[in-house]
């Protein structure tokens, strides 16, 4: 490799200051057979999750928990993507 050209290049962040701008996600197990979900999309749920929270007035270090948006995975559970490690542990 050429010195002159690896004097110039950026270093590579840390996995710790690559997890800062990450999303955080925890999954909800849903039950063997569970259907009850099947009918709506994902924006929906997003929706409806995001009501209750607002119900019940979720809130860390004085924000609003929110849900940013969900996967459905193969076996049916349900992945919460929140903008904060600590939104997504209120959740568990």
């Amino acid at each position: 490799t050429n010195p002159i050209m690896a004097q110039h290049l950026p270093t590579v962040p840390s996995n710790k200051e690559l997890n800062e701008f990450k999303k955080a996600s925890m999954v909800i197990r849903t039950p063997p057979g569970f259907s009850g979900l099947d009918t709506l999309s994902a924006p929906e749920i997003t929706t409806k999750i995001n009501e209750v929270l607002r119900s019940i007035d979720a809130r860390i270090k004085s924000l609003p928990i929110e849900v940013a948006g969900i996967a459905r995975l193969p076996s049916k559970d349900i992945k919460l993507y929140t903008n904060t490690r600590p939104m997504a542990r209120w959740l568990l």
